[in-house]
């Protein structure tokens, strides 16, 4: 692999907070791979538009100064008979605005007093 537990930080012209994060694994071809563990296998439709991965697009490109070749989530499925999935998706630009859109939206509402903690996930 090329990186390992990869940090990342990235801040925005049209909001006040910062997004720091860590990505699994970059490949030797640019490729990012997330790891999860899950009851169920996640539809295409969840890994198309998995936030998460597209924050890791975005941080890579911003970073890098270039698109990442792919991404792929690993998921370690926890059923009777556990299975590992390999599944591919890509992320375009307009993933990216649809991202740094909701991430403006999140921020004006925890700025108006609408969004509230869930006090079950402390930050890190």
């Amino acid at each position: 692999p090329k990186a390992v537990e990869q940090p990342f930080e990235l801040t925005f012209a049209n909001v006040p907070y910062t997004i720091k994060g860590k990505i699994d694994l970059v490949d030797i071809q640019d490729r990012i791979i997330d790891h999860k563990t899950t009851k169920r296998a996640p539809t295409p439709e969840q890994v198309a538009q998995d936030l998460q991965l597209t924050a890791y697009s975005l941080a890579h490109q911003t970073t890098q100064g270039r698109p990442e070749s792919g991404l792929r989530l690993d998921v370690a499925v926890r059923t009777k008979t556990p299975k590992i999935l390999h599944l591919e998706t890509t992320r375009q630009p307009q993933d990216h605005t649809r991202f740094l859109k909701l991430l403006g939206y999140v921020a004006k509402g925890i700025q108006s007093g609408l969004f509230y903690p869930n006090p079950n996930f402390p930050p890190h």
